[in-house]
């Protein structure tokens, strides 16, 4: 019984962690979907590109952009002054790619602990989430913020960009998906079955005659 209880568990756990994934980027869509972009240095073929993103880091994404044009209209009202609005939404970008990932990586320990399986592939698709969130951290950083691209074109940037946090989403969901299905594989667990003693079928005489008699061994 405590076996089908810890493999319940893994499901339990690995099923609040894909709602609480859900409901964030749900929570971050339905933000950028609310306010309109109004920052012009952004051209509306990297906007469409934003709104297309699909997982939770894009969810983020999206979310960064809206701080981001909430900043620069804050920052034209004077209230900010000569604060540079963008490097504080990659900021608090960042922040927010760094605790999603931490709990990502908690969610796998307890998954681990839990299920005594697939503790390898969880560590591994914390970690490389996480590296994997924080690298597109640091190109969106360094290069989309600059103005005077040369090298490499905003789109350029903006594909490697996304493609990251894609494969930071999808190495966040593999382990969770390998340790739900692990957990759905055990559910079929036969358990030792309990006869009530009011139904337990007695037999009758003629069968008990019809039994084999043991012979007598002298």
């Amino acid at each position: 019984m405590k076996c089908v209880y810890d493999h319940l568990a893994v499901g339990h756990i690995a099923f609040l962690s894909a709602l609480a994934s859900t409901v964030l980027g749900i929570v971050a869509v339905s933000t950028t979907q609310w306010f309109n972009f109004s920052d012009a240095d952004l051209p509306v073929e990297d906007r469409r590109m934003l709104l297309d993103s699909i997982g939770l880091y894009g969810g983020l994404w999206r979310a960064c952009v809206v701080v981001q044009d909430m900043g620069e209209s804050i920052k034209s009202c004077g209230n900010i002054g000569s604060g540079n609005a963008k490097l504080n939404a990659v900021r608090a970008m960042s922040i927010l790619c760094i605790m999603f990932s931490f709990m990502v990586m908690f969610t796998s320990i307890a998954i681990a602990l839990a299920s005594k399986k697939l503790a390898l592939p969880s560590f591994l698709g914390s970690f490389l989430a996480m590296g994997t969130g924080i690298s597109a951290v640091v190109v969106y950083a360094y290069f989309i913020d600059d103005i005077n691209v040369t090298t490499l074109g905003r789109n350029d940037v903006l594909n490697w960009s996304y493609w990251l946090m894609v494969t930071a989403a999808a190495l966040t969901g593999i382990p969770l998906l390998m340790n739900c299905m692990n957990a759905i594989k055990k559910w079929d667990v036969v358990q030792p079955s309990v006869v009530d003693p009011e139904e337990q079928v007695t037999p009758t005489e003629a069968q008990v005659e019809e039994l084999p008699k043991p012979e007598r061994v002298d």
